[in-house]
């Protein structure tokens, strides 16, 4: 059993991201640590450790024993800092796990020093700031916390470490640690010491009207710090902190020639009692019309200062480089990166690769976005995407191409393999977000469409009455033939059908955007945006041969709505389709009888055909048999229904059986048709044999103990005997094989078993065999989707 790809939204953190000199990008998603390989665009391992979600990671720098690329700290919501060791291939073994804080961990900050090991510096919830000393030996890491400083309600949002050379002969420096408050102040805290145990308070600047959000520190010369600090009044402020005895901090800077900070304080860091170094504020950047969330250097030592840059990211959806001008010596934006996209609530975290030639940030929809810089000019890059939200369901294309998922982020995407010629080995990546809604979703499922094998549809649920209903629009076909390896142009006939769909303000329904309409809107505006990015277009349709961008998944995918289907009392809770494509089942939230009916759905004309009775509580799981002649249902009052369809779409209840002893989370049929296996809370996977009049014996056929509750259950036929796919609550994925005997009742066997450090980091919801592959997909409430390869 392989894990063959992950796809994981970033968690809304700011200092979330880190990237090293080798190529690896580490996010947090959910409570995992991901390792993410720009170059090849794959999800090389993750790291499971916290208990709460990911707030902060940071990549130890490369000190004397070249520790870059192997360490890494992480900090969570759970209070605790961990240090995991990353080897070749992202295999990780998790060092240390301290308990470093009464609250979430806010921020991260880390400095080689002089004698090779490492000072660490967290801020956390709990309102304190805390001092470590890391050593590295051999490979074995030590942590010792030097010293703990407390500051009440007034939280430390970002923190920074920078050294200052000691003014006398001591071969050490001094470490200096910039920290930013939610009161608008940066404080500077200084050890003069090196003993990392005597930390106090060296001067604070004064500025910001808010919240503080960034603070990095840069190297300029022997005795010049460079410090930029970043906050939510839009501002990005840059100090220099000067030898006091330097002409420069004698008032002949630029700005002082021009008067500007004539009357501006400059805070004094004393060492041994005297003055010994000056801040002066060298730049007030203005260009930001919100938030702003991160500043980064682009290296953190230079000789010369017009070799730096500045990135800075904020909440209007742009990052902008700031350079020096060498001729007038003013700070100036020399380029501007972002997304017109109305989807994108902007960037969290910003950050540089280890060169400098390129930029990655992380922003509200849980995509990476990568620029890279190519002939002089930066050019976005496909990086990674997933959910930011627990994903409840997921759905194969009846052809086994594409896999549906639908999360409570409140968006449906779609996965596939993306090839370079047909038959080739591909890449798996998400081509389409056919909805975005204002709910989160429940359920979903792929329904054929018979007599048009060219279309897809599929049927979701989610916390409203409503079905909704969506099909297939040309841009989404021809992308998708086009991720198989094939060569795709829209034809005539192709053109008289819906292009794509666009998402009307404050509304929840696709509206189709024709193929006419389409080129018509496009000559009329030019398919510019000359108005602005406030008022780009909202939904721009069109074929894609690549692996597409996150701004334009999160506009220009969306599937059309056709059907609204309105007859349940309860918010939907799960959906499933006939083989036959010819009707629907559904089932929403209950609490008696009367609300747990299934309503069968004509997907012919889209309307309610009958409803079914059985249950008494939710029906947690709906099943079609691959024969189409029986539709089973599971449900919270611990019960099975099987229903025996008749002529035309009509079905009659069959059988009723208790089959567990706790809730029946899911349930499956095997391939004929003859076995239906379902899983429950009480940690049992069952086996049941049905008759061609959909009638099951009263006791299961074959019966498994698991490790933990199981949520679902899939089957796939392996010669004389079943596959089953279970998703167990502790997140992992197991294949049982089933074959029944007779007077034998353990005659179900694990096979395969996820490896502990890849498994989900909490329950997996669904699980399903891809049809005509030895694949299984799993998804689950760590936001997560994955596929597994299995070596028969």
């Amino acid at each position: 059993m392989e894990l063959e790809y992950t796809s994981a939204g970033c968690n809304r953190c700011v200092g979330n991201i880190t990237w090293n000199d080798e190529g690896i990008v580490a996010f947090g998603s959910h409570r995992v640590v991901v390792l993410y390989n720009i170059q090849n665009g794959r999800v090389e391992g993750t790291l499971l450790g916290h208990e709460d979600v990911v707030t902060n990671v940071v990549w130890l720098p490369d000190g004397r024993r070249g520790t870059d690329g192997r360490f890494l700290v992480s900090g969570g919501g759970d209070g605790c800092i961990c240090v995991w060791k990353v080897r070749e291939k992202c295999g990780w073994e998790l060092c240390l796990k301290m308990e470093g804080h009464g609250g979430p961990v806010t921020c991260l900050a880390v400095e080689c020093m002089g004698h090779g090991g490492f000072v660490l510096v967290s801020g956390g919830g709990d309102g304190d700031a805390v001092v470590y000393g890391v050593d590295i030996v051999d490979d074995v890491v030590s942590c010792k916390e030097t010293q703990r400083l407390s500051f009440g309600t007034k939280l430390v949002h970002c923190a920074a470490i920078g050294m200052l050379p000691h003014p006398s002969a001591r071969d050490h420096g001094i470490v200096l640690v910039a920290m930013g408050y939610v009161d608008g102040l940066v404080k500077l805290y200084m050890d003069e010491k090196g003993s990392l145990s005597s930390f106090t308070l060296a001067c604070v600047l004064s500025g910001h009207q808010n919240w503080i959000r960034g603070v990095d520190f840069v190297h300029v010369a022997d005795k010049k710090l460079m410090l930029a600090t970043g906050s939510q009044d839009r501002y990005v402020r840059l100090w220099s902190i000067e030898d006091s005895s330097s002409e420069q901090s004698q008032g002949d800077s630029m700005l002082s020639k021009l008067g500007i900070t004539k009357y501006a304080p400059k805070p004094q860091i004393r060492v041994n009692g005297r003055p010994a170094y000056t801040v002066i504020l060298e730049a007030l950047l203005v260009g930001h019309e919100d938030w702003v969330m991160r500043v980064a250097w682009n290296m953190k030592r230079c000789s010369d200062i017009s070799d730096l840059t500045l990135l800075s990211s904020s909440m209007d959806r742009t990052m902008i480089l700031w350079k020096k001008d060498v001729q007038s010596g003013v700070w100036l934006s020399s380029e501007v990166v972002g997304d017109a996209g109305i989807n994108h609530l902007g960037y969290y975290t910003c950050t540089w690769s280890c060169d400098g030639s390129s930029i990655a940030a992380h922003g509200y929809t849980g995509a990476l976005h990568v620029w890279d810089r190519v002939d002089g000019s930066l050019i976005p890059r496909t990086a990674g995407s997933g959910h930011m939200g627990p994903v409840v369901d997921s759905s194969w294309s009846r052809d086994g191409l594409f896999l549906l998922t639908v999360s409570e982020d409140q968006t449906a995407r779609i996965f596939t393999e993306s090839r370079p010629e047909p038959g080739a080995q591909g890449e798996w990546c998400e081509i389409a977000r056919p909805q975005i809604h204002g709910h989160d979703f429940s359920c979903a499922a792929m329904v054929s469409a018979p007599g048009d094998a060219s279309k897809y549809k599929y049927v979701s649920g989610s916390e409203e009455k409503v079905l909704r209903v969506f099909e297939s629009p040309w841009a989404f076909l021809d992308t998708l033939m086009a991720a198989q390896g094939h060569d795709v142009a829209l034809s005539q006939e192709q053109a008289g059908g819906a292009l794509g769909a666009t998402l009307p303000a404050l509304g929840l329904s696709n509206k189709a955007v024709l193929y006419e309409e389409d080129q018509g809107d496009r000559e009329q505006s030019g398919g510019g945006y000359d108005d602005g990015a406030d008022l780009a277009p909202t939904s721009a349709p069109s074929v894609v041969t690549c692996p597409p961008l996150e701004e334009h998944l999160s506009q220009n995918t969306l599937w059309p709505e056709t059907h609204k289907l309105y007859g349940h009392g309860n918010d939907v809770y799960c959906v499933a389709a006939s083989p036959r494509g010819d009707c629907v089942a559904s089932a929403s939230r209950a609490q008696s009888a009367s609300t747990a009916g299934i309503i069968v759905w004509n997907t012919e004309s889209w309307t309610l055909s009958e409803t079914l009775d059985g249950h008494t509580l939710t029906v947690t799981h709906l099943e079609f048999s691959p024969c189409g002649e029986l539709l089973a249902s599971a449900g919270r009052d611990r019960k099975m229904c099987i229903f025996k369809r008749g002529s035309g779409i009509e079905f009659s209840r069959a059988c009723l059986v208790k089959a567990h002893a706790r809730i029946i989370w899911g349930l499956a049929w095997s391939p004929d048709s003859k076995y239906i296996v379902t899983a429950s809370r009480d940690s049992t996977i069952k086996v049941w044999k049905v008759n061609a009049q959909g009638i099951a014996d009263e006791t299961s056929v074959g019966k498994m103990s698991c490790e933990s509750s199981v949520h679902s259950v899939s089957c796939q036929k392996d010669g004389e005997a079943i596959l089953i796919a279970a998703g167990l609550e502790n997140g992992h994925v197991h294949v049982y094989r089933f074959k029944e005997v007779i007077d034998v009742s353990e005659c179900i066997e694990l096979v395969y078993a996820s490896p502990a450090h890849l498994k989900h980091a909490v329950a997996v919801r669904r699980v399903q065999w891809r049809p005509g592959q030895h694949q299984i997909s799993s998804v689950g409430d760590d936001h997560s989707v994955k596929i597994w390869n299995i070596h028969m």
